[in-house]
């Protein structure tokens, strides 16, 4: 590599800034508007596939939601978690803190909250913690119907769902 004197720069550079003078460009608000908005949704624009009193357009799951709620969270978990958490550690830990403290919501909102967030969904009726808090069935049902609406089975957990969820988000089937 050449050293030059002082004053002097590269002569391949000559009247132009060199490299590391250079400030970086930004993206072309083009770019932007192409590649980036159509693989994100904006937040809170996309409504739910389901109104949150639709429990029982699927009776099962609303059983489910109301005796054996920690499987649904489970499985919620699992899935919204990508793995990280397993179903039956998440249901338990459900079960604890509802049975000891009453306040199972507390941890489950936090999955309702990352769920509309990865698909953009609106925050309805409330805000997530008071969404489950007022009617856990409900929530719990709403997003496992989601899910499904999108092609997810919760109930066969994190790795049949894997390619199913990880993909760009894609418009839900809507029920009518």
């Amino acid at each position: 590599m050449a050293a030059y004197p002082p004053g002097m720069q590269n002569p391949a550079w000559a009247g132009q800034a060199s490299p590391m003078q250079q400030q970086p460009q930004p993206m072309p608000q083009q770019y932007y508007n192409n590649v980036v908005q159509s693989q994100f949704p904006p937040p809170n624009s996309v409504p739910w596939t389901t109104d949150i009193c639709s429990c029982f357009d699927d009776c099962g799951t609303c059983a489910c939601a109301w005796f054996l709620p920690c499987v649904l969270v489970g499985r919620v978990a699992e899935i919204v978690d990508e793995g990280r958490t397993s179903c039956l550690a998440a249901g338990c830990f459900y079960y604890w803190l509802q049975a000891c403290t009453g306040c199972g919501c507390l941890y489950t909102y936090t999955f309702r909250t990352r769920l509309r967030n990865k698909y953009g969904l609106q925050q309805k009726p409330c805000d997530d913690c008071c969404t489950d808090c007022w009617c856990p069935p409900c929530s719990l049902s709403q997003q496992i119907r989601e899910l499904q609406n999108r092609g997810i089975d919760p109930s066969l957990g994190w790795e049949a769902n894997r390619a199913a969820y990880l993909q760009a988000p894609q418009p839900p089937k809507m029920q009518y």
